[in-house]
C-alpha cells in the first residue's frame, strides 16, 4: 500500500531560504541601525532646542543670562595669563559645580523633564575623559555631576584668538541680551563632542568625537536650532565659535 507523501522542503531548498534571509537581514540592518540614529539625533536636537527656549525665557524674565561656570570646574583666565588654569577663580571658593552655579538649576523652571538634559547617545554616564586627563574632573565623574551631557557658551571669546585675547574675554552672566550683535549666529547651547574621548589633535577628528555620525546640534542666541556637520576644526564647537555673532 502507498501512503501519501506530505510535501516539505528538502534540505538544498532550507539553506537557499536561510542563505536568501541572511543577505536581506545584512542589507537592511545598516539601514535599521542608521534609521535609530537619525531617530536620537531629532530627539537630540528637541532637546538642545528646549534648552536653548529655557534660557531665553530665563533672559526674558530676568533680563540677564544665567550666571553659570565652567561646567568642568571653576576657572577664569587671567587678563595678563592665558594660561593659569584657573590660578585666579571667577568666584573664589567654589568649584563651579555647585548647583547654583549649573544651567541646570537656573533654568529648573522651564524645563522639568529631566531626560531633556541628556543626549540619548550617551546619557547620564557618560565621561569627559579629555577633562579628566586635564585635572578639570575627578576620575570616576560623569555627565551626572554637571546635570547635562550638554554645553552652555557660560564664556565667549573671539576665535581666531588676538594677541591680547584674555583681555577681551566676555563672561556672559548676568550680561543682558542686547550684548548680542547677532544673536543668530551665538552657539549658545551644544553638545560636548570632547567629552566623548576626544584626544585633542585637529588633525583627525575621530568618529567617538562626533556626537551624530557627522555633526552634532546647536542651539542659537535667537532660539533657533539646527543640525551643524562637523569638521576636523571643529573638535571643540564651543570654543572655536563663542564669539560668533558677540565680536567684530
Amino acid at each position: 500500500m502507498r501512503r501519501n507523501r506530505k510535501p516539505a522542503f528538502t534540505l538544498i531548498e532550507l539553506l537557499v531560504v536561510i542563505a536568501i534571509i541572511a543577505i536581506i537581514a545584512a542589507i537592511l540592518f545598516p539601514v535599521f541601525a542608521r534609521a535609530r540614529e537619525k531617530a536620537r539625533q531629532t530627539v537630540c536636537l528637541s532637546n538642545v532646542k528646549q534648552i536653548g527656549e529655557a534660557v531665553m525665557m530665563f533672559q526674558d524674565y530676568d533680563e540677564t543670562f544665567p550666571f553659570v561656570l565652567d561646567a568642568s570646574g571653576n576657572c577664569m583666565f587671567d587678563v595678563t595669563n592665558a594660561g593659569d588654569n584657573g590660578k585666579h577663580p571667577l568666584v573664589p571658593g567654589v568649584t563651579g559645580q555647585e548647583p547654583q552655579f549649573q544651567l541646570v538649576t537656573a533654568v529648573a523652571s522651564y524645563v522639568k523633564n529631566a531626560n531633556v538634559w541628556y543626549c540619548p547617545n550617551f546619557g547620564s554616564d557618560s565621561t569627559w575623559e579629555l577633562q579628566i586627563k586635564l585635572g578639570g574632573w575627578k576620575k570616576g565623574a560623569t555627565m551626572r555631576d554637571q546635570k547635562t551631557s550638554y554645553a552652555y557658551t557660560w564664556l565667549s571669546w573671539p576665535y581666531p584668538y588676538p594677541a591680547r585675547w584674555p583681555s577681551i574675554l566676555t563672561f556672559m552672566g548676568d550680561k543682558r541680551y542686547a550684548i548680542l550683535r547677532e544673536p543668530s549666529r551665538w552657539p549658545m547651547i551644544s553638545e560636548e563632542t570632547a567629552g566623548i574621548g576626544y584626544t585633542g589633535s585637529v588633525a583627525d577628528l575621530p568618529p567617538s568625537a562626533v556626537p551624530h555620525s557627522s555633526g552634532m546640534n546647536v542651539a542659537y542666541g535667537d532660539g533657533h536650532a539646527k543640525f551643524h556637520r562637523m569638521e576636523a576644526s571643529d573638535e571643540n564647537y564651543l570654543n572655536r565659535h563663542a564669539g560668533d555673532g558677540l565680536y567684530q
